[in-house]
């Protein structure tokens, strides 16, 4: 085997001891650390309010009445999820960012439990889902 062809796994091993905001930056150098590295920065997603639209993590495009907010919802990663069969499948965890009481968690079941709710749909989708 030559050693070249070990390069791939121990970049891997790199990558799994790297924090979220390091594998970022690790897909941003070249497509062979894109490839090895996406699987492992969506393993686990959190979803939380937007920072550039401020909405929650559940509004979608069509949700809004405002042009450029829907566009920018278009890059959610809620979004992404739905409309993404790879992301899907890399998700084993998913974390839905600040539930503070009864009532929070009472909507997050709601979503979670409603056959027309967008996030119920897309647990159904993810195949290697372990933890909500």
């Amino acid at each position: 085997m030559r050693a070249l062809d070990e390069i791939p796994y121990i970049w891997d091993l790199v990558f799994r001891v790297s924090t979220r905001k390091e594998l970022k930056t690790l897909c941003e150098v070249c497509k062979l650390f894109n490839d090895l590295a996406t699987p492992i920065l969506y393993r686990s997603v959190v979803l939380r309010k937007s920072k550039t639209t401020g909405e929650n993590w559940h509004v979608l495009p069509s949700d809004v009445d405002d042009p450029a907010k829907a566009r920018d919802l278009s890059f959610s990663l809620f979004y992404r999820l739905l409309h993404d069969d790879k992301i899907r499948t890399w998700t084993r965890e998913l974390t839905l960012a600040k539930i503070y009481d009864k009532a929070d968690l009472a909507i997050v079941n709601q979503k979670l439990n409603h056959p027309d709710e967008p996030l119920a749909d897309l647990v159904k989708q993810m195949p290697n889902l372990g933890n909500i």
